[in-house]
């Protein structure tokens, strides 16, 4: 906006405002909100040092006052939990697979391999320190242990299907239940202690027993991966469980129904599962993204809990629900206060997560107004403040101006300075309380003294005049009494409020014209242009060629550039004064040193036809050169003619094509699409994203959808710069409703993310559904997926399956791979083992790491191709380069058994040294080899 140089102003009365502040703010004495935890998130209550090693197992006692661990470097760890302090230790050179606090507190069970590399259940008295039983049956692995409800019984699970009932008083064992093959990794007995589940790992199966008759009840089939946790809910009614296939499932364990499945790609596998005690949150052990927590009605992300170091093996709440320790592959255990638990000063910052978005959490407003309002009931100041804000807009509730004004209200009474501004406005416009402007100025008087400066600038307008920027409906009324009083720089900016319009007030010329005129009156330049425009182009005024010059001439003589400028046209052409020439030659010289660039091309023009002035061909191209320089497009390819041709100038191809590419800034669409593309592949020019960047905005601002695409897909990446999530969804979207495919797919990708947009599983199947039946391939691939998982539509393996296989006759390697495991799972298909060798091949050979990890495992086990354990060695040997740890570990097998290759112990061992180390779980537990 041009602001012209005033000739005379109005003292500012300083004294005024400082009696303003002191009448409106005695007696204001400001508190502060409540303190939130420094540093990290808000949740963490305590980080322990833990292990060595990877932590594996973590149990709290019935009261919550200790927390025992286990991990592989040698002993059972207990701790304070209310100081983070490490009370002692228990045993010696124990590699410690699961801990559990029996009903009563005294007594803690732990699955261990001994300093003798015995597997047994060690039960110790905690008050004394003290190893009561080692319960021992066939040394095999133990994967898990746990108490029954009353303390009576243990059940431990581990190797080849193996359940052990034991009885706790006397170490005596009960029974052992088997059924399968596969080892028992996670195990949990019901409410009423009738019956123990069982989550196993290869098939996947979940097994239900009847721990009185010792019977197999039902065997739950769903998860396609082991099954790394399970629990029962508080009334036995719900089996919660979660799997490495990065699944949580709801079961119903009476019918063996799965009621409810939920996952998201970001967190990945999902190492352990507990549930709250009341059985309305389930908190996930997930090896890319922290500890997510999830309202176990509808698998809602409640918070993600994120400070641990790589993947979180084992997760445990308190009796009482307040309170989640986790353990991770990093060796730390963190504690933490459950998300909706805390103080108000949690539910605070829980609340703003939800509000705002924050990491994988999805901005919800109803969540949030839910945790505003609880902390807002315990005082929190902000928290009223943001209640009252949500109930005033409608932001995840329905608006009710009455309530919020009480919300704000509370907020003012605690020194909240935006709620007294706020409250101010409700008094200002009589929204929710009756209207009072002398309460309106006492709120804001407060406000301003915290420093606020929205309401230091409604009242600085009562004083000191204010910027036409700034002038808003409800302030219109203030800064017209400023500009009646005879304050030029009101009324100056009052005009340009009029002229262009402004946040609640219409552009009306007329008034305008008005304003302009009273501030021209007292000779402010920037009035005295616009007066000049309004008469020139008759808005506001009546058309008249004169007035308009007079004003200019005015405008000018103060030297305002553009009346400079428009000052000359008048003079060149003859238009409401006499021609000169001359005379305009040198009113656009004062403009073209300012920077004109209109002046500099008139300049230039003048100079080329030799009017007023001889012609001058070196004149030319210094002023059509600046005026070019300053965008003005009209001289654009008259330049870079005068080069290409050397006319006027020495031939020059380099600064011709300089000129020429910028004539695709005048609006050539193709131009600017080409631009683009040579920028971004570095064709002819050197390789720059930021300028390619700048071609495909211009050409996506004309509508061309490729563009738009390209320009999405550059903002989405760091190629682009600072990637633009916001932004770029824009463009896709854009792009995507012209019906381009790969802007489709790309948008889609964004809704499943949250990247950039609020989370809609539904979104991205629509999107994705719109560019598989135009082909594209990694849409048919993402919506096979959503099929498969019912993400944001209704589960159905046979539709995954269809697009599926569209897309892997493509060429698609994942699609390839999904495709393969659909045959071997029977998924959507009747199973067909060889059509699984034959697709993941197809995966493998495009060098996916997974499926050639798949592949050894056809080759193992003989499924769908001739059993060949050399095959296996190698597709395991090329998966594990890619990054496999199960390969890795299945490698490491085969060298201790010389299986397909021959027996070498030591190379076993580093194999699954190296497995460990990239956070194998059965590498770190099992430990087969050091166990020899």
């Amino acid at each position: 906006m041009m602001k012209g140089a005033e000739s005379c102003q109005i003292p500012v009365v300083k004294l005024a405002w400082l009696l303003l502040l002191l009448l409106v703010t005695s007696g204001v004495g400001a508190r502060s909100a409540p303190a939130e935890p420094a540093g990290g998130h808000y949740a963490l209550r305590a980080s322990l040092p833990g292990h060595a090693g990877p932590v594996n197992a973590l149990s709290f006692t019935p009261d919550g006052k200790l927390l025992a661990s286990g991990g592989n470097d040698g002993a059972i760890l207990l701790w304070d939990v209310e100081s983070g302090k490490k009370l002692r230790r228990l045993g010696t050179n124990l590699e410690v697979k699961a801990v559990g606090f029996s009903p009563d507190g005294q007594r803690l069970a732990c699955a261990v391999r001994d300093q003798n590399k015995k597997h047994a259940v060690q039960i110790w008295d905690i008050t004394k320190d003290k190893l009561l039983e080692s319960l021992e049956g066939p040394n095999q692995v133990l994967n898990d242990l746990v108490w029954s409800p009353d303390g009576g019984r243990l059940a431990s699970g581990g190797e080849a299907g193996t359940v052990r009932t034991w009885k706790a008083a006397n170490a005596k064992e009960v029974k052992i239940l088997r059924e399968g093959k596969s080892d028992v990794l996670t195990m949990a007995w019901s409410p009423d202690g009738k019956y123990l589940a069982s989550g196993e790992s290869w098939d996947g199966n979940i097994r239900i027993w009847d721990a009185a008759n010792n019977q197999l009840v039902a065997t739950l089939k769903g998860h396609s991966d082991w099954v790394a946790g399970v629990s029962f809910a508080k009334d036995g009614r719900r089996l919660f469980s979660a799997g490495k296939d990065g699944s949580v499932k709801v079961w119903d364990p009476a019918t063996g129904k799965e009621l409810l499945n939920f996952r998201q790609w970001w967190w990945g596998e999902l190492n352990g599962l507990a549930s709250s005690p009341d059985g309305t949150l389930l908190a996930g052990a997930a090896e890319k993204e922290g500890v997510p927590v999830w309202y176990a009605a509808d698998g809602k992300l409640l918070d993600l809990l994120v400070g641990q170091s790589g993947g979180v093996h084992c997760v445990s709440f308190s009796r009482d629900g307040r309170l989640l320790a986790s353990g991770g592959q990093d060796g730390s255990i963190k504690i933490w206060t459950v998300p909706g638990t805390g103080g108000q000063g949690q539910l605070f910052a829980l609340a703003r997560e939800h509000d705002k978005g924050a990491g994988q959490l999805p901005e919800n407003k109803p969540e949030a107004y839910k945790w505003y309002l609880k902390a807002a009931e315990q005082g929190h100041a902000e928290a009223m403040a943001r209640v009252g804000e949500m109930l005033t807009d409608g932001q995840g509730v329905t608006a009710n101006p009455t309530e919020a004004a009480k919300w704000l209200q509370k907020a003012a009474d605690n020194g909240h300075a935006g709620a007294q501004y706020d409250l101010g406005d409700m008094y200002a416009l009589g929204r929710g309380v009756q209207s009072d402007h002398g309460r309106a100025t006492e709120l804001w008087g407060k406000a301003a003294a915290q420093g606020h400066q929205k309401a230091m600038l409604k009242l600085n307008q009562k004083v000191e005049g204010v910027e036409a920027d700034s002038i808003t409906a409800d302030t219109l009324e203030w800064v017209t009494k400023l500009a009646e009083d005879g304050d030029v720089k009101a009324q100056y900016n009052l005009g340009l409020v009029y002229r262009n319009g402004a946040q609640g007030i219409p552009a009306t010329p007329t008034k305008a014209v008005k304003w302009f005129r009273k501030a021209a009156k007292q000779s402010h330049a920037g009035a005295c242009y616009f007066l000049g425009e309004s008469y020139a182009t008759g808005q506001g005024s009546p058309k008249s060629p004169k007035d308009a010059m007079d004003w200019y001439r005015q405008a000018a003589a103060a030297g305002v550039a553009e009346a400079q400028y428009e000052y000359g046209r008048g003079l060149e052409n003859g238009d409401g004064v006499v021609k000169s020439p001359g005379e305009a030659l040198l009113w656009y010289n004062k403009g073209a040193e300012q920077g004109h660039a209109g002046a500099m091309f008139a300049l230039g023009t003048l100079y080329k036809e030799g009017k007023g002035v001889k012609k001058n061909d070196a004149e030319v191209l210094k002023w059509y050169t600046r005026a070019a320089e300053k965008g003005d497009s009209r001289v654009m390819s008259e330049l870079a003619t005068m080069y290409d041709q050397g006319r006027g100038v020495a031939k020059n191809q380099v600064q011709a094509a300089k000129w020429f590419l910028a004539a695709a800034r005048n609006g050539d669409v193709l131009a600017q699409l080409n631009a683009g593309q040579m920028y971004s592949q570095g064709e002819t020019v050197n390789q720059d994203y930021a300028q390619a960047v700048q071609w495909y905005r211009l050409a996506a601002e004309q509508g061309n959808a490729q563009a738009q695409y390209q320009l999405g897909l550059l903002l989405s990446q760091e190629q682009g710069g600072s990637p633009n999530p916001e932004e770029a969804t824009t463009w896709l979207q854009k792009a995507a409703e012209q019906g381009n495919a790969e802007a489709q797919n790309s948008l889609g990708v964004m809704y499943v993310e949250g990247n950039g947009v609020d989370k809609s599983p539904e979104q991205a199947v629509r999107l994705f559904t719109l560019a598989a039946q135009q082909g594209n391939a990694w849409a048919q691939y993402n919506l096979g997926r959503s099929y498969a998982a019912g993400v944001g539509v209704k589960q159905s393996d046979r539709d995954a399956f269809v697009w599926q296989e569209k897309a892997a006759k493509q060429g698609h390697g994942e699609a390839q791979y999904a495709l393969g495991m659909s045959y071997a799972a029977g998924l959507g298909v009747a199973r067909d083992a060889k059509a699984a060798v034959l697709w993941v091949g197809k995966a493998a050979g495009q060098g996916l790491a997974k499926a050639r990890y798949r592949l050894g495992v056809f080759y193992s086990t003989g499924k769908g191709v001739a059993q060949d354990y050399g095959q296996a060695v190698k597709m395991w040997d090329e998966a594990a380069k890619g990054g496999e740890d199960m390969a890795l570990f299945l490698l490491a097998y085969m060298y201790e058994t010389g299986s397909g290759v021959k027996k070498d112990l030591e190379k076993a061992r580093k194999l699954y040294d190296a497995a460990a180390a990239q956070g194998n779980l059965l590498a770190s537990r099992l430990a087969k080899v050091s166990s020899r």
